[in-house]
């Protein structure tokens, strides 16, 4: 593919961005499964609403 410094700089961003997507849909899930999100029983139910 491509070498050199460039390669190495292509790389580092497209890691960078895949660490960040996961992160982002982890906040995401975790946002979603809030009490006032309406996707849960009850106000201490976490994560209920998981595999909607």
């Amino acid at each position: 593919m491509r070498g050199g410094l460039w390669g190495e700089c292509l790389a580092e961003f497209h890691g960078t961005f895949v660490l960040i997507s996961f992160g982002d849909g982890v906040v995401a899930m975790a946002v979603a499964a809030l009490p006032g999100s309406g996707r849960t029983a009850g106000p201490t139910i976490f994560f209920q609403g998981v595999g909607d």
